[in-house]
């Protein structure tokens, strides 16, 4: 399980000490019995005291292909009144094992699983990019994303597959992210998966809130770390699920990805493909 703000608090955002937020603590402490069963060694387990916060971040593996579970939320800060473009979306230790693990599967396809969803541009952000310091997502941590982002570029990453869920729809974008002293631009894969039950629509992000169809340059990109995306909705079905395979293609990998929604459990309602 990748832990995001439910666990928690709508939207909480690391401006409350975790140790002395109670409805932090609790959801803290509820997500770590329920992932008791990683058995990992002392040094990995996630843990919390008065003075630090290890999220729940960990290696994986879906059968042959390598997965990371990122933590995208335990680990944040409240964002800086002077500069909140500093802020960050987590811990550098966090950031740093992610990179790690990018680097032993450079080219292998691999899947990168974070509660926030990275990489789909919401249309307020595009008429006033200002607006990112009030976003949840990753736009709203630009230090975090351009850091990852241009880590991506210029260890030349490839066949990544950023999967997420958050949205309560399902969707997927075609990234491509430049820096400056890479070479060709890296191409990625994001993939939005919605939660098998997303009934509340008064309280869920809509279709029409992201551009898609089209191909944008992402909020608060520069000439350092430049950041091009194109989105397409899969499904907005209220009780929905996802499956992704990745398959051998002819000089290199696909991902599959089929969506399912209720009254059509056995056949997926739509069905996309990507070379990554």
């Amino acid at each position: 399980m990748v832990v995001d703000d439910h666990e928690f608090r709508d939207n909480w955002d690391g401006s409350t000490a975790p140790a002395l937020d109670k409805d932090f603590v609790n959801g803290f402490e509820a997500a770590m019995a329920y992932q008791s069963r990683w058995n990992a060694p002392e040094g990995q387990r996630p843990h919390l005291s008065a003075t630090a916060v290890r999220g729940f971040w960990r290696e994986f593996a879906i059968g042959d292909v390598p997965a990371f579970a990122a933590d995208t939320r335990s680990e944040r800060r409240g964002k800086p009144v002077a500069d909140w473009t500093l802020a960050d979306m987590m811990h550098d230790e966090q950031m740093a094992a992610i990179e790690r693990w990018l680097v032993a599967h450079r080219d292998q396809p691999k899947v990168l699983c974070t509660g926030s969803v990275f990489g789909f541009v919401e249309e307020d952000l595009l008429r006033d990019p200002a607006l990112c310091r009030s976003s949840d997502g990753w736009f709203g941590y630009p230090r975090s994303w351009k850091r990852l982002a241009a880590f991506i570029a210029l260890q030349q990453i490839r066949n990544l597959i950023l999967l997420s869920g958050d949205y309560h729809l399902s969707a997927i974008a075609d990234l491509e992210i430049e820096a400056v002293g890479a070479g060709a631009p890296v191409r990625a894969t994001s993939v939005v998966c919605s939660g098998w039950n997303a009934t509340v629509p008064f309280a869920n992000q809509r279709a029409r809130d992201f551009r898609c169809a089209e191909r944008v340059r992402a909020p608060l990109s520069g000439p350092e770390v430049d950041m091009w995306t194109t989105s397409e909705v899969l499904s907005t079905a209220f009780r929905q699920f996802s499956k992704l395979t990745v398959v051998p293609a002819p000089g290199g990998w696909e991902l599959q990805v089929r969506v399912y929604a209720e009254g059509t459990w056995s056949t997926p309602v739509r069905v996309v493909s990507r070379r990554l």
